[in-house]
């Protein structure tokens, strides 16, 4: 079963390329989408010493299930 946690990190790494992509393009998109979920962990690790890789997958995969999905069209 997916943890609640897992699945505000997918829709929060679909956010990120939502309002990026359509401005300013997918590698910009792409970027952002890895600083966010990359810095979101190491602010993660910082503050509450737990650096979680499924949080960071589940946020980059948000963003690239919305890349595929307009690629795609």
């Amino acid at each position: 079963m997916l943890q609640i946690d897992k699945i505000l990190h997918f829709i929060m790494g679909w956010l990120v390329v939502l309002s990026i992509i359509p401005i300013y393009g997918i590698v910009t998109g792409i970027i952002a989408l890895v600083v966010a979920a990359v810095g979101k962990e190491i602010y993660d690790q910082w503050r509450y010493k737990g650096f979680d890789y499924k949080d960071l997958i589940a946020t980059l995969l948000g963003g690239l299930v919305y890349i595929i999905i307009q690629i795609c069209k």
